[in-house]
């Protein structure tokens, strides 16, 4: 797969929603709100936690970085 369809999943799918996890997606879902972002004192915000070796929100994908 391309650098750029990897950028095109990652923007699309956010960490832990149920799109992302059905393509692969190891990010923590609960810990995301299913991919609505984390909850801060009881507000969402626009802030998620990332797996690093999530084959879609991962260092690879972001950094071309693979880890071992």
């Amino acid at each position: 797969m391309y650098q750029k369809e990897k950028m095109d999943i990652f923007l699309k799918y956010s960490p832990g929603s149920p799109e992302a996890v059905s393509r692969g997606c190891t990010c923590p879902a609960a810990e995301n709100n299913f991919g609505r972002g984390r909850s801060k004192n009881g507000v969402i915000e626009a802030s998620f936690a990332a797996d690093p070796y999530c084959t879609i929100h991962g260092f690879e994908v972001l950094f071309g970085i693979k880890l071992e």
